[in-house]
């Protein structure tokens, strides 16, 4: 049987590490592809020269490397006529929050320190057109989301006035119906809202709706 082929570029600063994700592609891999290794890389800037002359349906990449971030060559794949593939192969195991396993970037993360197994099961599902996240990275996400959120602290307390107008924007209020409801100007509404910023420690209103929410 004439498997398909997949082509491939691999991106870590070790060689070692480079050389095992060869070999294993090459000759251990029990996926039904005939895997290509087009090119190996050790930085990022390596990474995407490589990635730009010769494109590949998978790239397999660490988290860290020497002068950038995996996920900056993630976001440049995405920018290619055809963007392959995307596994993340690190060994940091709490480096994304909940919301990151949504980064339309990548389709997997794998542990290095994870079985064989682990990373044959995610690359089937990622070239099946899947995801595939480490059970370990899970695991490791679910406890940071059960750390208690830092305590809000106010740089200076709010004014009376201040604090309706702020409860009026949780609410959802624009800064027109806050100026409505208090029967104030909207140059008033938006002095307060201003001085509620720089009392949060905020440099503008969408920096203060995270913090306080």
């Amino acid at each position: 049987m004439i498997l398909p082929t997949i082509t491939v570029t691999l991106v870590d600063d070790d060689p070692h590490t480079l050389d095992l994700l060869e070999a294993w592609m090459s000759n251990s891999c029990y996926i039904p592809y005939h895997f290509q290794v087009l090119n190996k890389a050790a930085s990022g800037r390596e990474a995407i020269k490589k990635i730009q002359d010769q494109p590949c349906d998978l790239v397999i990449l660490d988290l860290n490397l020497p002068d950038t971030n995996g996920l900056a060559i993630a976001h440049f794949c995405k920018t290619l006529q055809k963007p392959p593939r995307i596994l993340l192969y690190s060994g940091y195991d709490d480096w994304l929050e909940w919301k990151d396993t949504a980064h339309r970037h990548i389709q997997g993360y794998v542990l290095k320190s994870s079985p064989i197994e682990i990373i044959e099961k995610a690359v089937k599902n990622i070239l099946e057109g899947g995801y595939y996240w480490d059970p370990a990275v899970y695991y490791q996400m679910h406890l940071k989301s059960l750390e208690p959120a830092e305590p809000f602290v106010w740089v200076q307390p709010l004014t009376k006035r201040q604090e309706q107008v702020l409860s009026l924007l949780c609410q959802g209020d624009k800064q027109a119906q806050i100026a409505i409801k208090l029967n104030l100007s909207t140059n008033t509404v938006k002095t307060h809202l201003k001085k509620i910023c720089k009392k949060a420690g905020c440099s503008d209103l969408e920096s203060l709706k995270k913090k306080i929410t």
